[in-house]
């Protein structure tokens, strides 16, 4: 009997943590111009779980690849480097802004117009992935503000 409670307690545990979800904040591509061929996407990712989530790897059918970007400050100059993955805390939020961790979007297949509505599909440690609407807007315009 003790063996079944501690099996049922297990699957419970186990059931639980697939429920473990990331909500998405305010998703959006940076507008270029036109003949551009790479942007960047921002949002805030909150982590809803007791366990941290890895975002792994982000997918775009509009270009030809996408990467998992950070800003890092090196002998006084900033530069961009390659992650493997962000890691969002548990109970906590991974905020993707400029000048700080960041998806950059390399290869567009298509021009993007302002009000514009991308796919990006978002695959995490958790085995789960989203496809997210992300709004093309000016970061430039006044009034603009991080996720």
């Amino acid at each position: 009997r003790l063996v079944m409670i501690k099996l049922f307690i297990l699957i419970l545990t186990l059931s639980l943590s697939t429920l473990a979800k990331v909500e998405i904040i305010n998703p959006h591509i940076a507008h270029v111009i036109p003949g551009s061929s790479i942007t960047a996407a921002f949002l805030k990712l909150k982590n809803t779980s007791d366990e941290s989530i890895d975002l792994l790897s982000v997918e775009a059918k509009w270009a030809n690849s996408v990467e998992l970007h950070n800003h890092v400050m090196e002998k006084g100059v900033m530069s961009m480097r390659k992650m493997d993955k962000m890691t969002i805390p548990a109970n906590g939020e991974l905020i993707l802004k400029s000048k700080s961790y960041h998806i950059m979007i390399f290869g567009l297949k298509e021009e993007l117009k302002l009000d514009d509505i991308k796919i990006l599909k978002l695959n995490f440690s958790n085995k789960k992935s989203q496809e997210i609407k992300f709004k093309v807007i000016d970061v430039y315009a006044k009034g603009y503000k991080h996720p």
